[in-house]
């Protein structure tokens, strides 16, 4: 009878210790699978590597803070190297086009920056891309102020 008491005892304790075991097991399953999320999920390559910004400045231009802080976030970017505007827009308004050149010009003055006017860079869009160091057009944009 002890015996069989001894043999039911130890069993109790075997299933406790496997359940323990379990939890503990799925518990560092999870926080792995937590440490690997966040490694990727951190790793933004824009913001690792070296390489080149490319903004695109499109419809009505307003000087919109977005767009401004995007354009400051580039000229602190140390990886960021150079920035490509790519411009497809009638304009905009006189102050938006104001703000927007002047913040590229501050870019230019630390990282080369190359206006790429799409199928239409009037107005306030030609005035976006006279911020940059080197304009390409194509050959039917439509530009001019």
């Amino acid at each position: 009878m002890t015996h069989d008491i001894e043999r039911v005892f130890q069993t109790e304790s075997l299933k406790k210790s496997r359940r323990r075991w379990r939890i503990f097991g799925v518990l560092a399953l999870l926080l792995g699978l937590i440490a690997v999320i966040e490694n990727f999920a951190s790793r933004d390559p824009k913001l690792s590597q070296n390489h080149i910004a490319r903004i695109n400045i499109s419809g009505l231009i307003t000087g919109d803070e977005d767009t401004l802080q995007l354009v400051r976030d580039v000229a602190k970017t140390e990886k960021a190297k150079a920035l490509i505007v790519r411009i497809d827009s009638p304009g905009g308004t006189t102050s938006g086009s104001e703000a927007l050149f002047e913040e590229l010009r501050k870019v230019a003055k630390e990282k080369p920056v190359v206006a790429v006017m799409d199928t239409v860079a009037a107005s306030g869009g030609y005035i976006t891309a006279l911020a940059a160091d080197h304009i390409v057009a194509r050959g039917n944009t439509i530009t001019g102020s």
